[in-house]
């Protein structure tokens, strides 16, 4: 059968008719269009499952572990699970891991905390790789403590044989972005720490703190890191609150940073410690602040500071001396032990002055001060202590040359000085203090001839009372002088009501 060959028919080109419109693309609008909502359905879904409570995330958890790890050379995290989890105080939906427990490099645990918070790399996460940014650790307890040769160490106070976990924690952070270790920060929130210090034996709790330890900032050297602290403590349970600034260098360099603490109560601090017992008679409650350098981590090498302080003051007489403000700026060198006191100003209701001067100031080999020489000049000296001095007492300049020495709790006293107005002496001697009693007084002196009245307006009472009496009742007017004064009284000896 012989199919026909039909010939091809061209038509002609009708250009005057309209050319049909495409549609293939509004099937594709569609198609994104269905898939944001989606994509918006799920995210609220997940968000609003999220709120709820926590999103487990168990098929992660072989990998997150696992880089976990690799973030924290040396320490190893291990933990039960890791679920999404929305935080209130943040705003933000944070992945977290529950029941984190820390080992250390023998397998020891040395840090437990019911949660903690991870930051991912959001570059590799979108690769399909976890690479571990942030590690936060919430509610942790931690028992820090301070080894004698300025190292840090978790765990307790006879354990010589761990390694310093800031070095560890510094180290990785260093080296995140080199290959090693892709941690950028490490932090503790809310946490409970305890803190001992081999040196002073200071033991300080600090029940909510923070702390971070992050990459420097940029234009800082290369490999140092920053930690910042923010803490509630106390210390022999007076509360104070700190918080502080450090630029931690590689191993060996110097740390600079800034702090401030308020609420120090010195009692309290002298009560938790014998290297502080000499600040037993300061009842002050004290707020520091000030930058700092220490040179290895450990030695301090320059302050400086500025304080402020209220409280109650005891020694100089049956009442102690109320402070109601005390405001001091200075500056220590740590490699010459100078301690420099640009200006401080004390307002009481018993007492005022103003005072400038330097210091000399040395330590043993644990670092716990010694000896304390001081070169101090006063002006604007009021003193309004009826139950010592009868009356009203000014003196218009006072100058000071003194040692004190922890093991004695001695002050001697190489020159004392006490002019303007109508009265002019000095002195030289030694004072020795005794707690709660008044300080012993071993010291000798002149005063220029001065008029009797005048005299008694300078003398305390409970000084020699006796002779002091019979001249106020039977002496009514005069000059006497000089005069030279040899004072030998024990401690305890002027609380008496009279002189032994």
């Amino acid at each position: 059968m012989r199919l026909l060959k039909i010939p091809k028919i061209r038509l002609p080109e009708l250009s005057w008719l309209p050319r049909p419109k495409r549609h293939h693309w509004h099937l594709g609008g569609w198609t994104v269009a269905c898939l944001v909502a989606a994509f918006l359905f799920f995210t609220v879904g997940a968000l609003l499952r999220v709120l709820v409570g926590p999103v487990s995330l168990g098929p992660f958890n072989g990998t997150l572990a696992s880089s976990i790890s690799d973030a924290l050379p040396g320490l190893s995290v291990r933990y039960d699970e890791a679920a999404l989890e929305w935080s209130r105080e943040e705003g933000r939906v944070n992945l977290v891991i529950l029941g984190a427990r820390v080992f250390d490099d023998r397998g020891r645990i040395i840090a437990q905390a019911p949660q903690a918070e991870i930051g991912l790399a959001a570059g590799a996460f979108i690769q399909g790789k976890i690479k571990v940014r942030r590690i936060a650790l919430v509610g942790v307890q931690l028992n820090f403590v301070r080894m004698a040769d300025g190292s840090l160490r978790l765990g307790v106070e006879n354990d010589h044989g761990g390694s310093n976990v800031l070095d560890r924690i510094r180290d990785a952070i260093q080296k995140g972005g080199g290959g090693a270790s892709s941690l950028q920060s490490f932090a503790v929130r809310h946490a409970r720490i305890a803190f001992y210090d081999e040196t002073t034996r200071l033991f300080v709790v600090a029940p909510d703190a923070g702390l971070q330890v992050a990459t420097g900032l940029p234009g800082e050297t290369k490999g140092s890191v920053h930690a910042t602290v923010d803490a509630q403590v106390e210390i022999s349970g007076h509360r104070a609150h700190v918080t502080a600034d450090l630029k931690l260098p590689r191993e060996g360099g110097t740390v600079t940073g800034d702090m401030s603490m308020t609420g120090l109560d010195l009692a309290a601090l002298a009560a938790n410690t014998k290297s502080f017992a000499f600040l037993a008679p300061l009842g002050l409650t004290v707020e520091l602040s000030g930058s700092f350098t220490l040179d290895h981590g450990t030695r301090l090498a320059l302050a400086d500071f500025g304080i402020g302080a209220v409280g109650d003051v005891s020694g100089f007489g049956p009442h102690p001396l109320h402070v109601k403000s005390l405001k001091l700026v200075g500056r220590y060198d740590g490699n010459t032990g100078r301690l420099l006191i640009d200006d401080a100003t004390l307002t009481g209701n018993q007492a005022q002055a103003h005072l400038q001067g330097i210091g000399d100031l040395t330590f043993d080999g644990q670092g716990a001060l010694t000896l304390a020489a001081l070169d101090l000049t006063m002006d604007k000296i009021a003193l309004d202590m009826p139950d010592v001095m009868g009356r009203n007492v000014a003196i218009a300049r006072a100058a000071l040359r003194a040692t004190y020495t922890t093991a004695t709790n001695e002050i001697a006293v190489s020159q004392a000085v006490i002019s303007g107005g109508t009265l002019s002496a000095n002195f030289a001697g030694k004072v020795t203090l005794a707690g709660n009693q008044s300080p012993g007084i071993d010291v000798d002196g002149k005063v220029a001839a001065i008029g009797i009245r005048d005299l008694l307006h300078y003398w305390p009472l409970k000084l020699a009372d006796g002779p002091r009496s019979w001249i106020d009742t039977n002496v009514a007017a005069g000059r006497i002088g000089p005069i030279v004064v040899h004072t030998h009284l024990l401690p305890g000896a002027l609380d008496h009501p009279a002189l032994p």
